[in-house]
């Protein structure tokens, strides 16, 4: 059985994976989209956000192979709140 310290580790692990692929897909999405000639477009970010989470989900499920629902759901909503306050805060 694993210790609750490592259960929190990795339910940590997962929320920073999550908010570190977000920059990572920003960042490789608006790349191919400039090699293959056009500007930078609202759907970079949401897109990015989207296959975070997708990745987020595949994580979630590899460290809680049983119980991954609730993980994915809780990290998913931590990831939403830390980017929708610092959009908020950077707007302001």
């Amino acid at each position: 059985m694993k210790s609750l310290s490592l259960s929190r580790s990795n339910w940590w692990f997962i929320t920073g994976f999550g908010l570190v692929n977000t920059i990572v897909f920003s960042f490789v999405l608006l790349n191919l989209t400039f090699i293959s000639g056009h500007r930078l477009a609202a759907w970079h970010f949401p897109l990015a956000f989207l296959l975070a989470l997708l990745l987020n989900y595949f994580a979630s499920r590899h460290f809680y192979p049983g119980e991954f629902i609730p993980v994915f759901i809780r990290t998913s909503l931590i990831i939403l709140t830390i980017i929708l306050i610092s959009i908020f805060i950077s707007g302001l």
